[in-house]
């Protein structure tokens, strides 16, 4: 019986330390999601490792309210796709090299000059073929006779 008088206190000090974790994580978060979310910042890691972090403290209301602004403001920009953690974000920062504008015409001006050739070639090919059809039709009904 003295030994659990003597553990007593301890285990309130352990009790009331306990209560007072959400609070302190609160205070220790919730700068962190402000900045995160006023500043529109888009580190991934930092992001998931709050969200890590805040997790184990969702059992506390105003925890679990802090937990969800974040993943509400990680999930506007970190949409789903084919690709995960793949988004418009991400891919705004892949670079992407493109000729100068002089050259850009030219090549322009190429494709245009090979798409008139090609629809020329194609004209050239259907009346090749109407063609063929017709020289054949006369062969079948006996108008021209080959020798």
């Amino acid at each position: 019986m003295a030994k659990s008088k003597a553990l007593s206190p301890e285990l309130r000090r352990l009790a009331s330390t306990l209560r007072e974790l959400p609070e302190m994580a609160f205070r220790e978060y919730s700068p962190q999601v402000e900045v995160i979310v006023r500043s529109e910042s888009r580190d991934v890691r930092t992001i998931e490792h709050l969200l890590d972090g805040m997790l184990s403290f969702c059992y506390d209301g105003k925890m679990l309210v802090l937990f969800k602004k974040l993943c509400r403001y990680y999930s506007q920009y970190n949409t789903g796709t084919a690709q995960p953690k793949l988004n418009k974000f991400v891919c705004s920062r892949i670079p992407v090299l493109c000729p100068p504008l002089p050259e850009q015409r030219a090549i322009a001006t190429a494709l245009s000059d090979l798409d008139t050739e090609l629809n020329a070639l194609e004209t050239r090919l259907s009346k090749t073929r109407l063609l063929k059809q017709a020289m054949m039709q006369e062969l079948l009904t006996g108008r021209i006779r080959l020798v």
